[in-house]
């Protein structure tokens, strides 16, 4: 089923599972009929407890999901924050559009979600010595 915002700034959708995931990569896919209703600025957060979120990826005019109707893609997720530090697992992962899409607006669209990693036990993430800006 393809979901949509309602058009406004900084829309936004968030997934949660029951356990905690150490991502390698994930992929998006559109859910829009042309490549104009594609993402094209946004940010993929993580976030343990679902209040405090932390950034994995930005992407700035990424023109990896306008290549066509309902186009997917995959990207992998660094694997240490700009400040040299391991990432974190989560088990919300939330994807932020920071930008208006390639057709200049600001509706999100998509069909598809996936978040490709190590399944940890939320029970074995510590957060106590959690820092959460990543940047």
């Amino acid at each position: 089923e393809i979901s949509r915002s309602r058009g406004c700034e900084n829309s936004w959708f968030s997934i949660e599972f029951a356990m905690a995931i150490l991502p390698t990569q994930y992929s998006l896919r559109h859910g829009w009929s042309t490549a104009d209703g594609a993402l094209k600025t946004w940010e993929l957060l993580g976030s343990v407890d679902g209040k405090t979120w932390y950034p994995y990826c930005k992407h700035v005019n990424d023109p990896s999901l306008a290549t066509g109707p309902y186009a997917s893609a995959t990207w992998d997720i660094p694997q240490m924050t700009k400040k040299g530090a391991p990432i974190k697992p989560s088990r919300f992962f939330k994807v932020l559009m920071k930008g208006p899409h390639w057709g200049g607006r600001y509706f999100m669209y998509c069909c598809g979600f996936e978040v490709y990693g190590t399944v940890v036990s939320v029970s074995d993430v510590d957060t106590s010595s959690w820092g959460f800006n990543m940047e």
